[in-house]
């Protein structure tokens, strides 16, 4: 029986951002073990992930995560972190992360229907 997501993180202790570290939101899964990820910053890079996570750790589409930046390429980092769903809202909370670029959003919240008679038909 394979532990839940939940329980594989209770008890670990969550790194906050350092020097030359940022938080992210992913925003593409590249493959190969790379995404794209929105950083605090403002700006958008490539990341990769960090070996040891591979397969240990899944990063999804919309994870946050903790990038550690190169010093010799600014448009790449390293996915060294993710957080789960309490761990975004204890960096919520304590103001860490924005909740305008870290919270979830209802993906279903912006789909309007032009005409409702058609869909009740259907």
């Amino acid at each position: 029986m394979t532990r839940s997501r939940k329980a594989a993180t209770a008890g670990r202790e969550m790194p906050y951002r350092e020097d030359g570290q940022v938080y992210g939101k992913v925003t593409h899964m590249l493959g190969n073990g790379r995404v794209t990820a929105d950083c605090d910053d403002g700006m958008t890079r490539l990341c990769r992930i960090r070996g040891s996570m591979r397969r240990r750790e899944w990063v999804r589409l919309g994870d946050t995560v903790l990038v550690a930046l190169r010093s010799f390429q600014n448009e790449k980092a390293d996915v060294i972190f993710r957080y789960d769903d309490n761990e975004v809202r204890r960096l919520l909370s304590m103001g860490e992360i924005t909740r305008d670029q870290h919270a979830d959003e209802d993906e279903d919240a912006d789909v309007v229907f032009s005409n409702e008679e058609d869909w009740n038909a259907i």
